[in-house]
């Protein structure tokens, strides 16, 4: 990272909660004992992008810590009604590759990787309310749309994979 990349990381953290910046960087044990301490903190929300820990595990695609947060149920609902500046919802935080990481890339291959990608969907898609589903970010995209327009390359690449896997069996 540059000098300029950590100022920008620094500011960033200056601005959001101990346990918004845990839930970003996928510190699950924190975020854990955060909540049992202090169980308000949960409320926290990042005020320039208005999203909540619920957000940003999902963005980040922590499944421990969505977990984590979905052991409540009235805290899961109320956060998951939630909407960010840009008009989207959990849904739509789950559909972007924004924040992909080497660690999805771990797996074997663009056809495991999109099929995790569609579980973690899935997964999040059981906690939003049916209305949310069909809701229109301020792209007027719904979070199938975005999810379609950013896996579009990952897609053709799990074809890709399918096809030549099936061709060395034969």
């Amino acid at each position: 990272m540059t000098s300029r990349e950590d100022d920008v990381s620094r500011d960033d953290d200056r601005n959001h909660t101990p346990l918004l910046i845990a839930a970003r960087n996928g510190i699950s044990e924190i975020v854990k004992k955060m909540l049992e301490l202090h169980p308000q903190s949960v409320e926290a929300h990042d005020i320039d992008e208005q999203q909540n820990i619920l957000h940003v595990a999902i963005m980040h695609h922590w499944l421990e810590i969505f977990k984590l947060i979905k052991k409540s149920k009235s805290i899961t609902s109320r956060m998951a009604m939630k909407i960010d500046r840009s008009g989207n919802t959990i849904l739509h935080q789950a559909a972007t590759m924004r924040y992909y990481s080497a660690d999805t890339q771990r797996l074997g291959g663009p056809a495991l990787q999109l099929q995790d990608e569609l579980r973690w969907m899935a997964r999040v898609k059981k906690i939003i309310s049916p209305h949310y589903i069909m809701k229109h970010n301020k792209e007027e995209k719904t979070a199938e749309q975005l999810f379609n327009r950013e896996h579009a390359k990952l897609l053709r690449s799990a074809q890709t994979w399918i096809k030549e896997t099936a061709q060395s069996c034969s």
